[in-house]
């Protein structure tokens, strides 16, 4: 079976929940992988709300600590990547920001596949939880998925819980099904995925894509940042080529989003993490992504 690596995307105001999730996720995937990376994103603020010295501090204190107790095999640092190449490679152009009009690193997700020392890649979000069956390896089964399948650019596990009918809820495009049941999008999504490093640059280069012409002029007169999100510009390429991004429809392999970052959330995530590891969900929850927060508390 192939090598993979597994990255992880963090940033400082990820600190209090960071080594729980991440804990979790490699628990929860139960593969060897063949090197485990952090990408921190310690890169200045654009949307004025800046990370304290306490805030950068803490996360960078956890990074080492979590890197000292071989849970974590390197980190690497947003700050220290030589952006005009991979901007070049990813975009077909150097860029004049390093974050989207949300204030998101726009090369966050490229440092994680370029970094890696194997062809398959692994990237989750760290706000990501998942469950996945004793026995059951829904990495495996997309790797061989894409082995057979040429155009399956993307895959990941089933996003939410399954539902009493099978189907997905909330998605802002409807799937179609291949001959397994399985879900196929032209859309992108950036917060989970396993892909094959060598696949994915024949999509390349997803040119970088703007909120509009007045907004980009704003730009470069130095008005905050008009690009949109690299999962956009990742969608638009998808779209117009011949491959697709899969989820799996095994039950037995599903993840959770967690929007709310909430006092509450931090509160109550040991409990949803073991509930979620266990299989359990309530009713509401099921063929829902977004976790939904009330119904678990």
């Amino acid at each position: 079976m192939s090598e993979c690596t597994f990255a992880l995307l963090a940033g400082p105001r990820d600190t209090g929940f960071l080594k729980a999730t991440l804990r979790h996720l490699l628990k929860m995937c139960s593969f060897s992988f063949r090197e485990i990376l952090v990408v921190a994103d310690d890169l200045p603020r654009s949307d004025g709300s800046l990370n304290t010295d306490v805030e950068v501090s803490c996360f960078t204190d956890l990074l080492r600590r979590l890197t000292r107790d071989q849970t974590v095999t390197r980190c690497v640092y947003l700050s220290e990547i030589a952006t005009d190449r991979l901007a070049e490679k990813h975009f077909g152009s150097r860029v004049s920001t390093m974050r989207d009009h949300r204030s998101i690193p726009l090369l966050a997700w490229i440092v994680g596949i370029e970094a890696a020392q194997t062809d398959f890649v692994l990237h989750f979000d760290s706000d990501i939880l998942l469950h996945q069956a004793p026995g059951h390896s829904w990495i495996r089964t997309g790797m061989t998925l894409m082995h057979e399948d040429p155009l399956a650019m993307f895959v990941s596990p089933l996003p939410g819980p399954p539902s009493c009918d099978g189907r997905l809820c909330a998605q802002a495009t409807a799937p179609t099904l291949d001959n397994q049941g399985n879900f196929r999008f032209k859309t992108f999504s950036s917060r989970r995925f396993l892909l094959s490093k060598q696949r994915f640059e024949k999509l390349l280069p997803t040119p970088l894509r703007y909120i509009s012409l007045k907004r980009r002029l704003l730009m470069q007169v130095g008005f905050g940042s008009a690009i949109r999100p690299w999962e956009y510009c990742v969608s638009c390429a998808l779209q117009e080529s011949k491959y697709y991004r899969v989820h799996l429809c095994s039950p037995k392999a599903w993840a959770l989003h967690c929007p709310d970052h909430s006092q509450a959330w931090l509160r109550s995530l040991p409990a949803v993490i073991k509930r979620v590891e266990e299989g359990r969900y309530p009713s509401e929850q099921g063929g829902h992504y977004d976790l939904m927060l009330p119904a678990w508390t």
